[in-house]
């Protein structure tokens, strides 16, 4: 019977764990793929930077990736700033840490960049070169409806959008945790006050 219980608690915690991860997928709210195959639409120098408007529907950001290639030497290292409005005239909101990346071929970088948003605003990221000779973005001609490409001079590009994705990364659910970690206690608990009757 011990046995039983004890196998019948651990699965039980086993799946409430599983539950906890599987809430770390990151849920994308707004996008623009390269249904087309896209095209190495330009590169960027030292402190100049692209960027790319979009219309939020979610109340929050913390993640962002753009298709990037590094172009020259050994590696571009970027960071994405997060304005409020079309182009880069507004408020800066959030900035992101510096990544680097060496890759020749595109391949999505991703960013970690938090900022409350207003859903149904129009906001700006922009990606900036820190270091590095320089690196290239992707653009596709399929056009992202909720915004679009901004070249580095802040001149929006008409019916071109980067290839990028925004969203979220939910939070796992505090109580699954609580629950997952109070039954685990209970079970080693019963367990070795059971012991002790013996």
């Amino acid at each position: 019977m011990r046995f039983a219980t004890f196998c019948l608690g651990s699965a039980l915690l086993m799946t409430l764990s599983s539950t906890a991860s599987a809430a770390m997928i990151t849920q994308v709210d707004q996008q623009a793929t390269a249904t087309d195959g896209g095209s190495r639409a330009g590169s960027d120098t030292l402190n100049i930077g692209t960027g790319q408007s979009f219309t939020p529907t979610l109340t929050t950001v913390d993640a962002a990736t753009f298709r990037l290639a590094h172009r020259q030497g050994t590696s571009s290292t970027v960071r994405l700033d997060l304005f409020d409005g079309a182009g880069f005239g507004g408020a800066l909101l959030s900035s992101s840490d510096d990544v680097t990346f060496s890759n020749f071929d595109f391949e999505d970088i991703h960013f970690d960049i938090y900022s409350p948003l207003t859903p149904g605003n129009v906001y700006t990221f922009r990606l900036t070169l820190v270091a590095g000779d320089e690196y290239s973005y992707q653009t596709g001609l399929d056009p992202y409806s909720g915004g679009q490409l901004y070249f580095s001079s802040g001149n929006a590009a008409a019916g071109r959008d980067l290839v990028f994705a925004e969203g979220v990364v939910p939070e796992p659910s505090s109580m699954i945790l609580l629950g997952s970690g109070v039954l685990g206690i209970g079970l080693l608990a019963r367990r070795r006050r059971r012991k002790t009757i013996v």
